[in-house]
C-alpha cells in the first residue's frame, strides 16, 4: 500500500468496521456498484477503471454506482468508445464529515509511480452525478493535466449534476467536437486557480471548443475562477442558457463566448467579477488588437458573428436580472493604473445592443452593499491582489489563492475533500437581489425552499426570460455563391488581390491542406511559418489526424520564444515533440495537415515539409488550403476577399447568382462587399422581376469589407436567378437567407432526475 493511501484508510477505519464490504462489485439490474475498499479493508487502486474495463457484457442502461465517502483514484484513462458512460455516486450527506461525494482523482501507478495524462476520454454520451472531482493529482500537481476529462464525441448527450469540481489549471471537463446537448446543473466549481501561477487566462469552469446544439448551465456556483466561468470558443450553441448561477471571485469576464447566437444570461449574482481589472502598460489596454473605443471591456461580452451563421439580425441574446458587487479592496488597489469593469463595454453597446432589437441588456444592478453571506472569503483578497501583481510582472514566485484546502497534520491534503463545503453563499434577499418571478439571484441551492418553488414553475420562468427578446425570428443561410462564379453583365469584371497571404486565428480558425506524395516519407521535418512577437500561444497541429504536442501539459503545440523578426520559422522534429516521431511519417498517396485554433491570437502563412535527407518535398501555402472562421490577410491590402477574388461592378455592372430556395417562404440576401468611393444604392431582381429597388451600400473610407442584409421577399422552392445591380462596388459573395418567425423558442428540457437503477 502506498503511503498516500494510509491517511484515507485510517480516517475511514470506523466506517469499515461498522459496515464491512463483502464484495468489490455488486450488481442489481443495470446498476453496478463499484467498491473502493475490499472486504478486508484494503484500498482498491484504480477500482473504477477496472470495473469499467472488465464490464465486457455491459447492458445499454449500465450505471456505475460509487459509494459516498469513497476515494476512487484513477491511474489509467477511462474511455467510453461510443457507448454511454454513467457514473453516479450515492447521495452525499452534508451532516456527515465522512459522507462526501465519491471522489475521482488522478493518482500514481503502484508499479512505477508514473501518472496517466488524464482521467476520462469521452467518445460517447456521459452522465456524471454526485461526484467530487479533483483536477490535481495525488501529489497536488495541476500543470500536467490539461482538460483531464476531454470529450471528443459529437451528436451526444452530457448530463453533469450535483458534482463538485476542485483545483485545476484549466477546465476539468472540456468538449472539443460538435452538435452535443450539454446540461450542467447544481454543481460547484471551486479553486480553478493556476498552480503555479503564470498567466491571466488559466482557470476556467467550463470549456467548449465547437458548435453545440444545446448548452444549459443552471443553478451552479463558480468560486475562485482564475479566468472565466464559461468558455465557448470556436463555435456557437444553438441554444444557451446561463441562469441562476452564483459567481464569486471571477478574475476576468464571466463568459468567454465570442459568438453567442441564442443565449440567455439571467438571474446571476456576481461578486468580484473581473476583479483583475485591466492594466496600463500591459498587453491588456495597450494591445494592438484592441478596438480604440474599448475604454473598458466589460464583465459580459461577445463579438461579431461569422457570416456562416447568418446575419447579426438572427442573434437572440439577453443579459438581464443580474447583480454585481466589487469589494472596495480592489478599487483601492486599482488607483489610477487599473480600470474597473462595468457590466458591458462601449463596443458591445454601440455595435450590438443599440442596433439590434433582439439583443437586450436589462435590469442590471450594482449592489450598494455585499450580500450577508454565511461566509465570505475576505481572508484571501490580499493574496489575490499579490497574485495578479506577480502575474503581470512575470515574477518568479507568485502566490495562489486557494480557499480552504483540507489539512492533515498541519499540511495541505491534496487527496482530501473539502467536506462539508466550507463556503456558504446564502444571503438575506432584498429588492436588489431579486430576479425574475421574485426568486433570489444566483444559485438557488443556497435557498432550498426557493429552489423547490422554482422547480415547480421553472417552465414559466424560463418562458418569461426568453420573452425578454421578443418574438423569435430565425435567419438561416440556405445557399451562397462567390461573385466570381456568377454570371457577369455590363461593366462587371473579376478582380484579384495579390501579395503575401497569411491567415489569422482570433476567436476560432483552421487551415487544412490535403496533398499527395508519390512515396511514403518517414521522419519528416515540418517548418511552420508563423507571425512572431505575439507572446506565448497554443494551437493544434494535426498530421493525418495525429496531434503534435511539444508540451503535454497544454495538450497542443505551444509557440513561445519566437524571434524578434516579424515572421519566424518554427521547426518541428521528433526531438521537439513529447510524442516523439508519431505524426511525422507521411503516407504514399493523400496526406493532410491541419492547424487549428486553441488559445491566443496567431497568424500562419504556410508549412514547408522536408524529408529525412533535408530535401524540400512540399510547400503548403494558405491559398492552397481550406480555411475557415479566421481572418484572411494579404500584406499591404486592407481587404482580402474569400479566394482572393472579387467582382468589380463598374458604372453599370450586374451579377446574376444561381441560388436554391429549399422551400416556399420569405427570404433575404446578404451581400459581402468593399466600397471606398461613395455610398451607393443597388437593386435586386428575382427571375427577371425586381423585388428590391433601393438596397443601400454604405461607404468604408478605410476600404475594409462590409456586408448588407436586404429587406425580405418571397420565393418558391427551387432554383432562382437572383441579380444584383449596383455601381462602383467590389462584391465578394452573396448569401441566400431564409427568414422564419417562430414565436418563443421551444427550448430543450433539462433532465429532471436520474435513478441509479433503470
Amino acid at each position: 500500500m502506498k503511503l498516500n493511501h494510509i491517511f484515507i484508510l485510517l480516517t475511514f477505519i470506523t466506517v469499515i468496521f461498522i459496515s464491512p464490504v463483502q464484495q468489490v462489485k455488486a450488481q442489481a439490474g443495470d446498476t453496478l456498484t463499484v467498491e473502493w475498499i475490499d472486504g478486508s479493508g484494503n484500498f482498491i487502486n484504480n477500482a473504477l477503471y477496472l470495473a469499467i474495463t472488465n464490464d465486457t457484457e455491459r447492458p445499454e442502461g449500465r450505471v456505475y454506482k460509487l459509494r459516498k465517502g469513497g476515494y476512487y483514484w484513477i491511474t489509467e484513462i477511462i474511455n467510453n468508445d461510443g457507448w454511454t458512460l454513467r457514473i453516479v455516486g450515492e447521495t452525499p450527506d452534508a451532516s456527515d464529515a465522512y459522507g462526501n461525494p465519491a471522489i475521482l482523482q488522478i493518482a500514481a501507478r503502484d508499479e512505477d509511480g508514473t501518472y496517466p495524462d488524464g482521467m476520462i476520454s469521452g467518445n460517447g454520451s456521459i452522465t456524471l452525478k454526485n461526484l467530487y472531482i479533483i483536477g490535481s493529482d495525488d501529489a497536488g500537481i495541476q500543470g500536467n493535466y490539461y482538460q483531464p476529462i476531454q470529450v471528443d464525441a459529437s451528436n451526444s448527450r452530457f448530463i453533469i449534476d450535483n458534482c463538485i469540481f476542485d483545483r485545476s489549471n484549466f477546465a476539468i471537463v472540456a468538449w472539443t467536437a460538435k452538435n452535443n446537448d450539454i446540461f450542467i446543473t447544481n454543481c460547484v466549481f471551486r479553486n480553478m486557480v493556476e498552480s503555479p501561477p503564470s498567466q491571466l487566462y488559466a482557470g476556467r469552469g467550463i470549456s467548449i471548443w465547437a458548435d453545440q446544439d444545446t448548452v444549459i448551465v443552471e443553478n451552479n456556483t463558480f468560486f475562485n475562477m482564475d479566468f472565466t466561468a464559461l468558455q465557448l470558443e470556436g463555435g456557437i450553441a444553438n441554444y444557451l442558457r446561463f441562469n441562476h448561477n452564483t459567481i464569486i471571485n471571477n478574475s476576468r469576464g464571466i463568459n468567454t463566448t465570442p459568438w453567442l447566437y441564442q443565449a440567455y444570461f439571467t438571474n446571476n449574482l456576481i461578486i468580484n467579477g473581473f476583479w483583475d481589472g485591466e492594466a496600463h502598460n500591459t498587453n491588456e489596454l495597450e494591445s494592438s488588437n484592441r478596438d480604440a473605443r474599448a475604454y473598458v471591456s466589460g464583465i459580459f461580452g461577445f463579438d461579431a458573428l461569422p457570416s456562416k451563421y447568418g446575419p447579426e439580425e438572427g442573434r437572440r441574446i439577453v443579459f438581464g436580472y443580474n447583480a454585481a458587487w466589487l469589494d472596495p479592496a480592489f478599487t483601492t488597489f486599482y488607483g489610477d493604473s487599473i480600470r474597473s469593469q462595468p457590466f458591458i463595454g462601449p463596443v458591445l453597446k454601440e455595435d450590438f445592443v443599440d442596433p439590434y432589437e433582439q439583443i437586450v441588456v436589462t435590469d442590471t444592478t450594482w449592489l450598494s452593499n455585499k450580500p450577508d453571506f454565511g461566509t465570505y472569503p475576505s481572508d484571501i483578497i490580499n493574496t489575490m491582489i499579490e497574485n495578479i501583481i506577480g502575474v503581470r510582472a512575470g515574477a518568479s514566485t507568485i502566490p495562489t489563492y486557494f480557499w480552504e484546502i483540507p489539512q492533515s497534520e498541519g499540511a495541505d491534503c491534496y487527496t482530501c475533500a473539502s467536506w462539508p463545503l466550507p463556503e456558504d453563499f446564502s444571503y438575506t434577499q432584498s429588492t436588489q437581489t431579486t430576479g425574475t418571478n421574485g426568486f433570489p439571484l444566483g444559485d438557488l441551492r443556497w435557498f432550498p425552499d426557493k429552489k423547490i418553488e422554482w422547480e415547480a414553475m421553472k417552465d414559466q420562468d424560463i418562458a418569461d426570460i426568453e420573452a425578454l427578446a421578443g418574438a423569435k425570428v430565425e435567419y438561416d443561410v440556405v445557399d451562397e455563391q462567390e461573385a466570381e462564379d456568377a454570371t457577369l453583365g455590363g461593366s462587371s469584371a473579376i478582380g484579384n488581390v495579390d501579395g503575401f497571404v497569411y491567415y489569422e486565428f482570433k476567436n476560432s480558425g483552421s487551415v487544412i491542406w490535403n496533398f499527395d506524395l508519390a512515396s511514403a516519407e518517414a521522419g519528416v521535418t515540418l517548418v511552420v511559418h508563423t507571425l512572431a512577437n505575439n507572446g506565448a500561444k497554443g494551437q493544434y497541429i494535426h498530421v493525418n489526424g495525429t496531434n503534435l504536442q511539444n508540451n503535454s501539459g497544454y495538450g497542443e503545440f505551444y509557440f513561445d520564444g519566437l524571434s524578434a523578426t516579424d515572421w519566424d520559422s518554427v521547426v518541428i522534429t521528433a526531438a521537439s515533440l513529447v510524442s516523439g516521431a508519431e505524426g511525422l511519417d507521411l503516407l504514399a498517396g493523400t496526406n493532410s495537415i491541419e492547424i487549428s485554433k486553441s488559445w491566443g491570437y496567431q497568424s500562419f502563412s504556410g508549412v514547408d515539409i522536408y524529408n529525412s535527407s533535408g530535401t524540400l518535398i512540399q510547400q503548403l501555402k494558405v491559398v492552397n488550403g481550406t480555411y475557415a472562421d479566421g481572418v484572411l490577410h494579404v500584406e499591404g491590402a486592407v481587404w482580402a476577399p474569400s479566394g482572393l477574388k472579387y467582382v468589380t461592378t463598374g458604372s453599370d455592372g450586374t451579377i446574376t447568382f444561381n441560388l436554391i430556395a429549399p422551400s416556399d417562404g420569405v427570404y433575404r440576401v446578404q451581400v459581402f462587399y468593399q466600397n471606398f468611393g461613395s455610398a451607393q444604392s443597388g437593386q435586386v431582381s428575382v427571375d427577371g422581376s425586381s423585388v428590391i429597388n433601393d438596397l443601400p451600400f454604405a461607404l468604408a473610407t478605410d476600404s475594409t469589407g462590409l456586408n448588407k442584409l436586404s429587406d425580405h421577399f418571397s420565393l418558391t422552392a427551387g432554383s432562382h436567378s437572383i441579380a444584383l445591380s449596383v455601381p462602383n462596388v467590389n462584391v465578394d459573395y452573396i448569401q441566400l437567407i431564409q427568414e422564419v418567425t417562430t414565436g418563443i423558442n421551444e427550448r430543450p428540457e433539462i433532465p429532471n432526475g436520474f435513478a441509479l437503477s433503470q
